[in-house]
């Protein structure tokens, strides 16, 4: 059996989609692969908590029969001489933050060098594989699309559309998921919102300026996330940046329309199954939302499409891909 350490970041408050992910996966891979994870304890990018976590993998033999994959985020850790690793990049821009110092000290130690010393590298989409390799043209050779998998712990909801009761979901409340924009699209319309994730008091006080209703949850579990898909009437996503953005798909598997960006990865990963706004203009999620909401031909056209579109993102596939690159490295001399 195939031998694999997975090495996960410390997961901060309210992350925990890369440990989703791989959990599913390793699921997927029990009867093929034997699975032991390693955590780092701490959490953040500052040089100290870099040495530190680099530190912490000392205690790791770096066996020539093991296959190391670092999951995400701590990029840095594929520095450490591992014989056989794996790397897997989400996305570029939420790293690259900062000064000119800041950006260039990052794309150093999360990029350039880890690129350089890791075996392969997976990404989760084309538009994220396009952007790396911009910073490590070096490294093109390495690279390999696996998209993200959508949990098979959603269920396709018919759920039916009452006029007069209209739910729309959002995910999320930082900056590019565009809260600021979907709020002013819904001024004047009688329209409930169901935000996931914490409001600032800004967001707060807009949303009362706009009299919007709305209802708030943080802190939820994934089961309350799969029941707000089945609650909504649409997932409003006009993200501004997005690796890739799995909630389109985890929507439409549980058979809720969905509003996206027609910017980054969100093209790609919705595959013309659902409606693509520029997330810059209000206007246009405006009437996207409007358009959902009064046709019910588009309304049922679009579930039907996300359905079909959520077969290209099934566990078993994208369990295989992660499976088949396990192979390649395990069975090198």
């Amino acid at each position: 059996m195939i031998k694999v350490k997975l090495i996960f970041r410390k997961a901060g408050v309210n992350q925990h989609s890369i440990e989703g992910l791989f959990s599913n996966i390793v699921l997927a891979l029990k009867n093929s692969v034997k699975y032991e994870v390693h955590k780092m304890e701490l959490n953040g990018g500052s040089p100290g908590v870099i040495i530190k976590n680099f530190f912490s993998l000392f205690n790791l033999k770096a066996l020539k029969n093991e296959v190391y994959h670092i999951t995400g985020d701590v990029h840095y850790l594929a520095i450490y001489p591992f014989r056989k690793t794996i790397l897997t990049i989400h996305d570029i821009d939420s790293i690259l933050t900062g000064n000119i110092i800041a950006k260039t000290f990052k794309k150093i130690i999360w990029f350039w060098l880890p690129c350089l010393f890791v075996n392969k590298i997976t990404v989760i989409s084309v538009f994220t594989k396009n952007q790396l390799e911009e910073i490590v043209p070096f490294a093109k050779h390495k690279i390999k699309v696996i998209p993200n998998p959508v949990s098979e712990d959603i269920k396709f909801y018919k759920k039916p559309f009452d006029k007069n009761d209209i739910k729309v979901l959002v995910l999320g409340t930082k900056e590019n998921k565009n809260l600021k924009r979907i709020i002013y699209a819904l001024k004047d319309l009688e329209i409930t919102l169901l935000i996931v994730g914490n409001l600032s008091a800004t967001q707060q006080l807009l949303l009362d300026k706009n009299d919007i209703q709305y209802n708030n949850y943080f802190d939820v579990s994934y089961n309350q996330i799969i029941n707000l898909y089945h609650e909504a009437d649409l997932l409003c996503f006009p993200s501004t940046y997005e690796g890739f953005g799995l909630p389109i798909v985890e929507a439409q598997k549980s058979g809720t329309p969905v509003i996206t960006s027609n910017l980054c990865s969100m093209p790609e990963v919705a595959n013309n199954t659902a409606i693509l706004v520029d997330p810059y203009s209000v206007e246009e999620i405006r009437q996207a939302i409007i358009e959902i909401c009064d046709n019910e031909v588009l309304r049922e056209g679009l579930i039907n499409k996300g359905l079909q579109n959520v077969k290209r993102f099934e566990l078993k596939a994208i369990s295989n891909q992660y499976l088949t690159l396990y192979k390649q490295l395990y069975y090198e001399s």
